[in-house]
């Protein structure tokens, strides 16, 4: 419980700062890590965020995700957006297919 409302604490924290903007933001995306973030807490974590956005009628919202995408679950039927890192070797080249996201993704 302590862990969902830190979670929609920062969401808030988040949509303040970002709507300082000039222009009011095309698109919230949450890139959520937590040192312990796993299987079991995922979820919770990324549902709670994504939640108090819509709350706070953000629109056009998504996750910035890497490998705990799986753990996601229902948090996903809130997001407009899934962003998926496609990682190289840090070379300057273009990463190979075989580098691409397992997942469907948007960006």
């Amino acid at each position: 419980m302590l862990l969902t409302q830190k979670k929609r604490e920062e969401a808030r924290v988040f949509v303040k700062i970002a709507n300082k903007a000039v222009k009011r933001p095309l698109f919230y995306i949450g890139d959520i890590e937590h040192e312990n973030q796993n299987e079991n807490n995922t979820e919770e974590i990324c549902y709670a965020f994504l939640d108090e956005l819509k709350i706070l009628r953000c629109e056009r919202i998504g996750l910035y995700i890497n490998t705990r995408f799986p753990y996601c679950g229902r948090a996903l039927n809130l997001c407009d957006i899934i962003w998926m890192p496609h990682w190289g070797d840090n070379d300057g080249e273009i990463p190979p297919d075989n580098r691409a996201p397992e997942y469907y993704c948007d960006l």
